[in-house]
């Protein structure tokens, strides 16, 4: 099977990506941590320790790219290795979460 990648972008790439609706928005920050801020709208909720069990059944399509986020970037990019072993193939991660949200 092919391997997809990770790549680190920033916040600005990432809402071009979003506004032309190029990518899935995927939040994997714990259930504490969604409550206590605000996320980026129209997105998928996954808990990073749930997202082996749950990627397959919310993000069916492997080659549909994936942006992926959390409060300071560190669960993203755990999170984006576990979608490329998946075999997700075009993977983002929100370099320094929503921290760096500008």
């Amino acid at each position: 099977m092919k391997k997809g990648n990770c790549k680190n972008i920033l916040y600005q790439h990432a809402l071009e990506l979003i506004q032309m609706g190029q990518v899935v928005v995927l939040d994997v920050r714990t259930s504490d941590e969604v409550e206590d801020k605000e996320g980026i709208s129209g997105n998928i909720w996954i808990p990073v320790f749930e997202l082996p069990q749950k990627a397959k059944q919310l993000i069916p399509n492997r080659k549909q790219p994936i942006l992926v986020y959390c409060a300071t970037g560190s669960k993203s990019i755990f999170a984006c290795q576990i979608l490329v072993d998946m075999g997700y193939e075009k993977v983002y991660n929100l370099q320094g979460g929503l921290k760096n949200k500008k």
